[in-house]
């Protein structure tokens, strides 16, 4: 699977579909989670969280002979450091040009923020800056985007010059789409990538990581609960974006965490 991974960046590069700068040919994997209207993009190495499994589960396995795995897992929960980027995003039903707002975003390695972004939009369609608060990291992707030839760009209209929602006429409200400041024009668009990017191989990683961790239970008798461990990585992504806003706050630049 490292092999393919390596193959899959490569080619990304090599062929223009994404102008994402500094990505590397790492064996990472792409776990979606949804949970109600809100939809987290985890970027995750498998190889940390399946040591990480396997040393926990071995301790659990010499205080009792029933194993359970929930207590194993909590403890991933608590790790961020196998978390290269994370993506938090919501729908806006009155949100303009129907976009989907960006309301978390974090990652470690140049590059691996807009890769985020572009895999979000090949999902889910246009996306946008949250209207009240944008992070430094995220204005600066936005920034990327504005630049991009190969990204499509929907620009808002204030509230106040009467904009209504497509969905019969429902005006917006103030905080789903306005206009900041005319110097940060980048915030003021939603943005399509032209080129949808392929990420079925980051999903294929993730489910290999899967099976690898239902290899070590089989020895207990247990099944991995996939749906749980789709929320550790959630809680584990959401701890990491805390610790890099925090540092970005301090004007700390971090290249891991730890």
């Amino acid at each position: 699977m490292m092999e393919s991974l390596h193959t899959f960046v490569f080619d990304l590069l090599q062929e223009g579909m994404s102008t994402i700068e500094g990505a590397d040919a790492r064996a990472l994997a792409l776990r979606i989670v949804r949970d109600n209207n809100t939809e987290a993009f985890i970027l995750y190495d498998p190889s940390h969280y399946y040591f990480k499994f396997k040393e926990e589960l071995a301790l659990a396995a010499e205080d009792s002979d029933q194993v359970n795995q929930y207590d194993v897992m909590n403890e991933l929960m608590k790790d961020p450091n196998g978390i290269a980027a994370y993506l938090l995003v919501v729908p806006s039903p009155n949100a303009c040009h129907g976009a989907h707002v960006v309301v978390n975003a974090g990652a470690l390695k140049r590059g691996d923020g807009p890769l985020m972004y572009h895999i979000a939009m090949s999902k889910l369609g246009k996306l946008a800056a949250d209207r009240t608060s944008v992070s430094q990291f995220a204005e600066n992707v936005w920034a990327k985007f504005y630049e991009r030839s190969d990204v499509e760009r929907f620009p808002f209209t204030d509230i106040e010059k009467g904009e209504k929602s497509a969905k019969e006429g429902v005006p917006l409200n103030r905080s789903d789409c306005f206009l900041h400041n005319s110097d940060r024009p980048w915030l003021n668009f939603a943005y399509l990538v032209k080129n949808k990017i392929d990420y079925k191989p980051l999903l294929a990683t993730n489910k290999d990581c899967v099976a690898a961790l239902n290899k070590l239970l089989k020895k207990h008798k247990l099944v991995l609960d996939d749906d749980y461990f789709g929320d550790v990585l959630y809680l584990a992504g959401d701890k990491f974006f805390g610790e890099v806003f925090k540092a970005a706050q301090r004007g700390i630049k971090l290249t891991r965490l730890g």
